[in-house]
């Protein structure tokens, strides 16, 4: 069978099963599968062989389940890096690449040598394509789950990164002081995660979710922990919910934090929060 009649009859078989974007992941996992891009798939519709065959009708049964793309392919492209990404660690999304852009643009911040902290790095992809993009600094990384971290060496051994991994609960057993502390930490309130995706609910861990019942208990514990743990005049860079930048700001003066700003996403959603100590 050529490749774009396959694809055809996935994008139907997709969408009758109510697939999202089925187009898209249809065609993912053929150029996947024969290792070339879109603009090849549709200019050289190449011919199938058997064995591509049976490994696309692998990552159909698990997409038809409702598995993440991302997941069944086993990786997934983060800023033009590639990280493994499995159920260990949460999905990396397009908006935290925002959160990494956020960091870089950090006014007369790279000028000299600094010392960075990713908490609950999960697949590593923050922390890795700040050392990527950004070499010559020292960066440490932490994780409350044991399964992130060692998704995250393997991540950072791919890179051949030298990045410091921890286990620990927030900053509970962190020590030093750091000039920037990023997270995209837990913040959906416990009670909606029963009404998230398929996809989500069902294959990405609840820990890398729950931001308990009202979403912001880990990012009040990080803001508190975090006066310990900036140097002064160091920088916290979160991503949050799109409708709790008005009390994560609250928060942060309350602990003594300056230039406390809400920044948007691409879609225009306040996603994103930045202080820095004073």
């Amino acid at each position: 069978m050529k490749a774009k009649q396959y694809l055809e009859e996935l994008c139907k078989e997709f969408d009758a099963a109510g697939i999202k974007s089925a187009s898209f992941k249809a065609t993912w996992i053929i150029c996947h599968t024969l290792a070339i891009k879109p603009t090849e798939l549709e200019l050289k519709n190449p011919l199938l062989t058997e064995e591509q065959l049976a490994r696309l009708d692998l990552y159909k049964t698990a997409l038809l389940s409702g598995k993440p793309l991302q997941y069944v392919l086993g990786e997934t492209d983060f800023r033009g890096h590639l990280f493994t990404c499995d159920e260990r660690a949460l999905i990396p999304r397009f908006e935290t690449e925002e959160l990494v852009q956020l960091a870089l643009d950090l006014p007369d911040f790279w000028d000299s040598s600094r010392k960075l902290l990713d908490v609950g790095t999960g697949t590593s992809c923050v922390i890795s394509s700040l050392a990527l993009e950004k070499p010559g600094h020292e960066y440490c990384a932490v994780d409350i789950s044991e399964q992130a971290l060692s998704l995250a060496r393997e991540n950072i051994r791919f890179h051949g990164l030298e990045i410091s991994l921890q286990l620990s609960d927030l900053l509970e057993d962190v020590e030093g002081t750091y000039d920037l502390i990023v997270s995209n930490p837990p913040y959906i309130k416990k009670e909606e995660i029963s009404g998230l995706d398929n996809e989500i609910r069902s294959y990405e861990p609840h820990t890398a979710l729950d931001g308990g019942n009202d979403g912001l208990d880990l990012i009040r514990k990080l803001l508190e922990q975090s006066t310990t743990y900036l140097k002064p005049a160091g920088w916290i860079l979160l991503e949050i919910g799109e409708t709790q930048g008005t009390l994560v700001e609250e928060y942060a003066r309350s602990y003594k934090y300056t230039q406390a700003i809400i920044e948007s996403d691409f879609k225009g959603k306040p996603r994103f929060f930045k202080a820095q100590k004073a």
